[in-house]
């Protein structure tokens, strides 16, 4: 099976999710003989321990609807049966024939009326945006992963 992972959101920062992403692709290319995996990297990310086999490097950001669209339809050349993505906000589109599956740590963002507040008078617009992003991102997968309730 042809396995993507989108790992666009790696950075040297290490957050929740950049963390959780680094430690599945690890685990995945450590333990699994059976699959193929593509790691879809950003071009700025620099350090890596995947081994350069394995991933792919990108010029679509995460966050950006038209970088979405173009980044679901360059990866529709991969082939893949599975697509992870191990962030909230990723793919405004559909990955064509391949399931794409997400990982969903936290929607405080929509709950946290103060979380955009640094937009100032754009706040409310930038939640909005947000809460479109996670509604898309939502209707676009085929099976969710949360990590709480």
């Amino acid at each position: 099976m042809r396995i993507g992972i989108d790992a666009r959101s790696l950075s040297e920062i290490t957050s929740g999710p950049s963390r959780v992403i680094s430690l599945l692709i690890e685990n995945f290319l450590q333990h699994d003989d059976t699959n193929e995996y593509i790691i879809f990297i950003n071009e700025h990310y620099k350090y890596t321990t995947i081994s350069r086999e394995s991933y792919q490097t990108v010029r679509y950001s995460r966050n950006n609807l038209f970088h979405d669209f173009f980044f679901s339809r360059y990866l529709h050349n991969y082939q893949l049966d599975i697509l992870l993505s191990p962030h909230n906000w990723t793919l405004g589109f559909k990955t064509p024939n391949s399931t794409n599956v997400t990982i969903i740590h936290d929607l405080f963002h929509l709950l946290d009326k103060k979380h955009f507040q640094k937009y100032g008078i754009l706040t409310t617009a930038v939640r909005l945006y947000f809460k479109l992003y996670s509604f898309l991102t939502i209707r676009n997968s085929d099976l969710l992963v949360t990590v709480s309730n």
